[in-house]
């Protein structure tokens, strides 16, 4: 809590405009003006937490993988195949999920984040290895035969699953070492 004391009967003039006295304690700011106690939080609202933006990264990465594979498949016209549309399942609901916990705050969030990052990099690790065994193609469908930079559409999602997972097994050791 930091205590900014602007009213002191002991020394009076002590803490007028320029000589507040702050002690810090418990991570909840107090504010006395004319002894009167006032709490808000910390945290400015302008300078998230490190957790916070944590679920920031995390919330863009899932939403950057959703507008692609949409735009795949409506700007470009591609079909997707039945393990693209497995990982869309796994990957479309993590926007709304860590956006809400970017939004409220909530950094319990990753116990839900997790089974779908999780199953979500198993899915596209397998459809990766599929497209390596095959020869760089699908077995399934076409995408594997799509580059988009240097890495196929199922190496994206690859990588988008895998920063997802990540950012949320990195939430979820600094939650529980708080």
């Amino acid at each position: 809590m930091i205590s900014l004391s602007s009213c002191d009967r002991r020394r009076p003039g002590f803490a007028g405009t320029f000589g507040a006295r702050v002690t810090a304690i418990d991570g909840v700011k107090r504010t006395r003006n004319h002894c009167a106690d006032v709490t808000l939080p910390m945290e400015s609202p302008w300078r998230p937490s490190r957790t916070r933006a944590l679920l920031g990264l995390a919330t863009l990465a899932a939403a950057v993988g959703t507008v692609g594979s949409l735009y795949f498949s409506l700007g470009l016209g591609l079909v997707p195949c039945e393990l693209c549309w497995y990982q869309r399942i796994l990957m479309y609901p993590l926007v709304a999920v860590l956006a809400y916990g970017y939004l409220a705050d909530d950094t319990a969030i990753y116990r839900l984040v997790l089974p779908f990052g999780v199953a979500g990099t198993l899915l596209a690790a397998y459809h990766s290895y599929l497209q390596a065994v095959a020869g760089n193609t699908c077995t399934f469908g076409g995408c594997a035969t799509i580059y988009v930079r240097p890495i196929t559409i199922p190496n994206q999602s690859l990588v988008a699953f895998l920063l997802i997972t990540g950012f949320a097994a990195t939430i979820a050791v600094r939650t529980r070492r708080a």
